[in-house]
């Protein structure tokens, strides 16, 4: 997990690099081309270098004007031993142009150049434009494919966040795999004399032994093997290269790469098409509260059963914690690559279900496979789901979605704990089919977060003396006359947890002066004081908003934070905890009620009442003097 604590920015340093950004941007905006630049869909702490960006760019594929951009490499490693005397090629996708640096020298913002649209690039092209609408790009893909590809799916969620947050959460998984495994089977792309490619030949890497492409276009490629044992081939990669900066004379990667799971450029790991499994929440923005549908997306591979295995069955399990409640079977849907036509009713009767808190899906190869040869006893690939036309070749991405509801045993992140314990938040994905001894856990983190408040309410004159017995409702900014409701977890304990089913919209702080509000989404909160502790004043309603920031690339909490309203009645001590300073309701003390300011009026005006009366007085009494004359 990354860095936590909250972060202090260098404004200068951000105006710099956003006013070179904008130079940029303006620049190819006058040549006409288009900028797609990607986000990810939380707020940017200040300091911080923005989201790798990817911007469109209309230039040929290969630009050989710096040497240095023609001897990149990419590595490939593996966490077990993959085939033996395989062949992988990597494959150009697009080149990198249009390339900004930060401060640091790490890469900010680059551009994919695209396919001059003649001769063989215009055969690439196409394959890159089918392949990603076959995934489910738009038409608006069609100006330069691969650079739509780069900005919507490769690790990097957008604003705001769309469907594909599995792409998002792995290089492997989601649309993206869906994309990668079309191209990496299209003769247009991969074809003698078509996109670039860098071949190597009898290769086996193992968890020791790495493989190393070099003198590579700088650029972003499609890694795909071939040769070797069919059934342990890794699936399709897409990664980057590193990028040459020639201020600093060397390769760079982005700030944030290879943070969490985030894979760093110019590095990845084979996946076994076999083994891997997929796990990420969809749509991923602000977390959950209590009571909230947490929708998943589980994944694999359609294996290649070659010319047919003796037995097989796949089987996915899913073991929920005690913070989520398990789905409904009968909510359970299964879709093959990007087809949105559900299949999950090709499985057999009883074959989803649910016990305690796992839910068990078995029968999975009834959807890629069937029994033929003599007897029928060999299982084979079929080309499509039985009795529909939905295409579900080998290597076609299977997609499980369902919902859980988080409950009210799942655990709240606070800033002063941002390394909290959320196993209870965290469900368990396994795989299993004939070619394990062992089921596979999925190695993708999907936590359901849920977030909290941490207050003390203090004597705002006297803030070593806490006050007890403030009475406070909290609601959401976008529904400020709905009151949350909450339920204190013990007697009297101060700790108020989010309970839709309750009536009670009342927090108080006790003893201490301290109070915790958890089991909420992040985002804008309004803070009321409906009853102030005998002898002071309730404080003006003010606002606080918790802010999560997640790893690129990964569904992983990395940064959380308060910001208060404009208020002088709350501030923030060392950005953890929200302290409410209430002022004692003695005359003194009267400008938080309209104040001593109304008090000296009321002397002044009484002063000038005073003379004027007099004056009155003085001056009846010389109009009588005068009328005796």
């Amino acid at each position: 997990m990354g860095n936590m604590a909250v972060r202090a920015g260098d404004n200068r340093r951000d105006r710099r690099f956003r006013e070179e950004q904008r130079s940029t941007e303006r620049n190819l905006l006058r040549a006409g081309e288009v900028i797609m630049n990607t986000r990810l869909g939380v707020k940017r702490l200040a300091g911080l270098v923005v989201a790798a960006s990817i911007t469109l760019a209309g230039f040929g594929l290969v630009n050989t004007a710096q040497a240095a951009t023609t001897d990149a490499t990419i590595t490939l490693s593996a966490d077990k031993d993959g085939s033996t005397n395989a062949t992988y090629t990597a494959y150009l996708i697009g080149a990198y142009t249009h390339k900004i640096f930060d401060d640091d020298g790490n890469l900010a913002t680059v551009g994919l150049a695209n396919p001059s649209g003649t001769g063989d690039d215009a055969a690439v092209k196409t394959a890159i434009l089918t392949a990603a609408q076959g995934a489910g790009a738009p038409a608006a893909a069609s100006a330069n494919p691969a650079d739509w590809v780069a900005a919507n799916w490769l690790g990097y969620t957008t604003t705001p966040v769309s469907d594909d947050t599995t792409s998002a959460a792995s290089p492997y998984a989601g649309y993206l795999q869906v994309f990668a495994s079309a191209l990496s089977v299209d003769q247009d792309f991969i074809g003698s004399g078509k996109a670039p490619s860098v071949v190597k030949t009898s290769q086996t890497v193992t968890s020791a032994i790495p493989l190393t492409f070099d003198n590579l276009q700088e650029g972003l490629y499609l890694i795909v093997e071939t040769a070797g044992d069919s059934n342990n081939r890794s699936l399709p990669i897409i990664v980057g290269t590193q990028a040459w900066n020639d201020n600093d004379a060397k390769r760079v990667d982005f700030a944030d790469g290879g943070v969490g799971v985030k894979p760093a450029l110019g590095a990845a790991q084979l996946k076994n098409d076999a083994t891997y499994v997929g796990k990420s929440i969809v749509g991923l923005d602000d977390g959950y509260s209590i009571g909230d549908l947490v929708e998943y997306e589980v994944t694999f591979a359609v294996p290649n059963l070659g010319s047919g295995k003796d037995d097989w069955a796949t089987i996915i399990t899913d073991t929920f914690p005690d913070g989520l409640n398990p789905p409904n079977p009968q909510d359970v849907k299964i879709y093959a690559g990007s087809d949105e036509t559900p299949i999950q009713d090709k499985l057999k009767t009883g074959s989803i279900s649910v016990t305690g808190s796992v839910l068990t899906i078995t029968d999975l190869e009834l959807l890629f496979a069937a029994k033929t040869g003599s007897g029928g006893t060999k299982w084979v690939n079929t080309a499509v789901v039985a009795d529909t036309a939905v295409p579900v070749s080998a290597g076609t991405i299977i997609r499980i979605r369902y919902t859980a509801q988080i409950n009210e045993n799942a655990v709240s992140v606070f800033p002063s704990n941002p390394d909290e314990d959320v196993t209870d938040n965290t469900n368990t994905v396994t795989f299993d089919d004939p070619d394990h001894h062992s089921t596979s856990a999925s190695e993708d983190d999907a936590i359901a977060y849920t977030f909290g408040f941490e207050l003390e309410k203090v004597d705002a004159d006297a803030q070593a003396s806490k006050l007890e017995g403030a009475e406070f409702t909290v609601a959401r900014a976008d529904a400020p006359d709905t009151p949350l409701t909450f339920t204190e977890t013990g007697v009297d304990n101060g700790e108020w947890q989010y309970d839709p089913e309750s009536t009670n919209t009342t927090v108080i702080s006790r003893g201490s002066g301290l109070f915790t509000i958890s089991g909420v989404e992040a985002g804008e909160y309004i803070f009321t004081e409906t009853k102030a502790p005998a002898g002071y004043f309730a404080v003006e309603p003010f606002t606080v908003t918790i802010t999560p920031t997640f790893a690129l690339n990964t569904q992983t909490l990395d940064t959380l934070e308060y910001e208060l309203g404009d208020t002088s009645d709350a501030w923030l001590r060392g950005g953890t905890l929200i302290v409410i300073g209430d002022t004692t309701s003695s005359l003194g003390n009267l400008p938080y009620t309209g104040g001593i300011g109304i008090a000296i009026f009321l002397i002044v005006g009484a002063a000038v009442t005073i003379i004027g009366v007099r004056a009155h007085r003085q001056s009846a009494k010389a109009e009588t003097a005068a009328a005796a004359i």
